[in-house]
């Protein structure tokens, strides 16, 4: 993804613009009721109703949960079955292909590996309800029409957004391994200094 969608103050001018534009659109409709109007309207709208609704639920969790997710919360986990879902769709040959949105908040480097789970788990739970919320706008079909780009614009976002759940979900487990290693190292760590302590009293 370009450094452009990599911005927030980027994507939010974008929303910003698209609502600017369907509102324009929406008067132009009113004003002419040409169906050339109208299917541009229905595009535009559709557009922005999917970036405005991202950035609403973005945000919501960035200010709700701050990277703060309970690691021992059995949503989070992987089952076998879920496992072998993972094998089957090779998620590991083509996870590293998706873009990354926040770079930072996985960056090693100026985050513990217990942060950067805490964050794959706020950003799975963000993709999930951006899933569902991208189902929403097939409602309006009985009072828009147009099913094919209804269902089509609905399914297709929904899909890649929990193609980014997955990769969450199959990272995690990854890194949570990291995250025991770590802590039996500091276990270790920890009872050495103590038997040293013991030997020089």
């Amino acid at each position: 993804m370009s450094g452009f969608f990599r911005n927030d103050h980027a994507v939010r001018l974008l929303g910003l613009i698209l609502l600017v534009l369907s509102l324009f659109l929406s008067i132009d409709y009113n004003h002419t009721g040409s169906e050339a109007a109208y299917l541009l309207l229905i595009g535009v709208g559709t557009l922005t109703y999917h970036i405005v609704v991202r950035i609403i639920i973005g945000e919501s969790f960035k200010y709700l949960k701050r990277n703060r997710a309970d690691l021992t919360n059995p949503w989070y986990r992987t089952n076998r079955c879920e496992q072998e879902l993972q094998k089957k769709l090779k998620v590991r040959h083509w996870k590293d292909k998706l873009p990354t949105y926040d770079t930072e908040a996985f960056d090693p480097r100026q985050h513990s590996w217990t942060e950067i789970a805490q964050a794959m788990c706020q950003s799975e739970l963000v993709h999930e309800c951006c899933a569902v919320a991208s189902l929403l706008p097939i409602l309006m079909i009985p009072y828009l029409g147009h099913p094919v780009f209804f269902l089509l614009s609905s399914v297709l976002p929904s899909l890649i957004d929990l193609s980014f759940a997955m990769v969450q979900r199959y990272n995690r487990p990854r890194v949570m391994k990291v995250i025991e290693k770590e802590e039996r190292l500091k276990e270790q760590q920890s009872e050495k200094v103590e038997e040293e302590v013991h030997r020089a009293q």
